[in-house]
């Protein structure tokens, strides 16, 4: 049972200090828990924290028949990634602006609007963390660091992803609720304006991936 402590302790500090919540997921939580509330956003934060977690299994598992083909793949996966995330930003910049062209006179409350689909919400940030396979590498670096050596027996495996997912959902309740306690403090069209922004960004980032990845494509 210490053992089993341990690495769920090892597992929860590199949740937290490689989770922090940076990058294209971290902007879509912001921009979805601003337009759709603190539970959208966290759930976002969920799927990815699966992904997350998921790569970690496979480097603490040492499950070199997933990681092999992954990472061969890695750079093709990524320009899908940012075709996600260049979607993800469009559409919300449309919804909001079909929202205002619909109703030009109603300004946005301090009330949320809820997410239809949560399955959605879900999946869809599970995606894009599934489209980063380089994160199998990132997480072989952490376990290195704390001089954890693969593969590692069920027990004390299943302790470590757990511990990682512990840690990453930290940062996701943090965001989501800060943002969320934010949002009912701002001023409608400050939110509005926000909205915007956030979805531009996201909108940005995938651009972003999809050309650094684009450009190893065609380089290698």
């Amino acid at each position: 049972m210490s053992e089993f402590c341990t690495m769920a302790l090892c597992g929860l500090t590199i949740g937290l200090l490689f989770g922090v919540p940076v990058g294209s997921v971290g902007a879509l939580v912001l921009q979805r828990t601003l337009s759709h509330g603190f539970l959208t956003g966290l759930l976002t934060g969920v799927g990815s924290s699966v992904a997350d977690c998921a790569y970690a299994a496979v480097g603490a598992f040492g499950l070199t028949f997933i990681s092999e083909p992954l990472l061969h793949w890695r750079t093709p996966i990524s320009v899908v990634g940012g075709l996600l995330m260049i979607a993800m930003g469009i559409a919300s910049l449309r919804k909001q602006h079909d929202d205002a062209a619909v109703a030009p006179h109603v300004t946005a409350s301090h009330v949320a609007t809820p997410y239809a689909n949560n399955l959605g919400v879900f999946l869809s940030a599970l995606a894009v963390g599934i489209t980063n396979p380089a994160a199998i590498l990132g997480f072989l670096f952490a376990f290195s660091l704390f001089g954890i050596a693969g593969p590692l027996g069920p027990l004390r495996g299943v302790a470590l992803v757990a511990g990682i997912l512990a840690g990453t959902m930290c940062w996701w309740l943090a965001l989501a609720g800060s943002v969320a306690k934010l949002r009912g403090r701002c001023a409608p069209g400050t939110v509005r304006r926000l909205e915007r922004c956030f979805a531009v960004l996201v909108a940005a980032i995938g651009i972003g991936v999809f050309i650094v990845a684009a450009i190893g494509l065609f380089t290698h």
